[in-house]
């Protein structure tokens, strides 16, 4: 089920009758794409490193 929050208050409501500048659109849109994407692959790799390092420890300590 979704659910639709109300505005505050009616001026909400109504347009300003201008575009955005860049810094509030981003503030809409949740900022830069490009950005964020090369933090999640970064992210991504990081894990991908610990798994991998974790996955050598766990095969040296079968060895012994």
């Amino acid at each position: 089920m979704t659910q639709i929050s109300k505005p505050i208050s009616q001026e909400l409501n109504v347009s300003q009758g201008r575009a955005l500048k860049d810094d509030e659109l981003d503030a809409v849109s949740g900022g830069d794409f490009k950005a964020e994407s090369q933090v999640q692959q970064v992210l991504s790799s990081m894990v991908s490193d610990v798994i991998k390092n974790f996955g050598g420890a766990m095969q040296a300590a079968a060895r012994n």
